[in-house]
């Protein structure tokens, strides 16, 4: 009888036998869950640390950071809106990745945001949550999230988001007190751009692409914060 053999590959053990496919095709589905897309790195730091700027002009303005967190790109977008409405009121606004932020000192509000990816934040906005903690405490704090459980019939994010999922991770971190309402606004993505393992929990779950992202909602609440964050 011919030896079984475990062959080794980068990612996975293949079990390797005469006749025996099954085990390989296990292997390759591994493989392909397991393998991250290219964009599975995180994000790039730029050289200051801030992925843009604006308001340079304002120079009575008080200064505002927009720090945030992204998986595919649409809290990013949204962190953009924010900062150029922030600006358009007379503020000097930058906007950073929450994960690359060491010092809040040097502003006077602060605006965070996260999408809700398994039911929680990204790990950068938990990260910046407790690290400023103190901090965040002594000024005026807005906090947006976005989300793709959406109402089909209103194209708004179900009521029950906030209380089950955002008000929950906001709650761990008692002392930080939010200036008007929680932004809850609706995501987007298209399956051709997640990564593997992502693309077969959402085909089990019977999810297609969506597009619920509205510029127009995420602008009008930025332009609420405007006198919140001059107090």
């Amino acid at each position: 009888m011919k030896k079984k053999t475990i062959e080794k590959t980068p990612f996975l053990f293949s079990y390797a036998a005469p006749g025996c496919m099954a085990g390989v095709l296990c292997a390759c589905i591994l493989t392909l869950l397991c393998i991250p897309a290219a964009g599975w790195a995180l994000p790039h730091k730029s050289v200051n640390g801030l992925e843009w700027s604006c308001g340079d002009t304002n120079t009575n303005g008080k200064k505002i950071l927009v720090a945030f967190d992204s998986k595919h790109g649409s809290t990013q977008k949204a962190a953009r809106l924010i900062s150029e409405e922030l600006c358009g009121c007379g503020f000097q606004v930058d906007m950073s990745y929450a994960r690359y932020v060491d010092d809040i000192s040097g502003y006077d509000a602060v605006v965070a945001g996260s999408p809700i990816y398994w039911a929680t934040f990204l790990p950068g906005i938990k990260q910046f949550l407790k690290k400023h903690e103190t901090t965040l405490a002594q000024m005026p704090v807005a906090f947006f999230a976005l989300s793709t459980h959406v109402d089909e019939e209103t194209g708004l994010v179900k009521e029950e988001t906030k209380s089950f999922f955002v008000d929950k991770e906001l709650a761990k971190h008692p002392s930080i007190t939010y200036v008007g309402e929680i932004g809850i606004f609706g995501g987007e993505f298209t399956l051709r751009d997640l990564y593997p393992v992502e693309v077969f929990s959402m085909t089990l779950s019977k999810y297609s692409d969506q597009a619920w992202f509205n510029p127009s909602m995420i602008q009008t609440w930025a332009q609420s914060l405007c006198d919140l964050l001059d107090d």
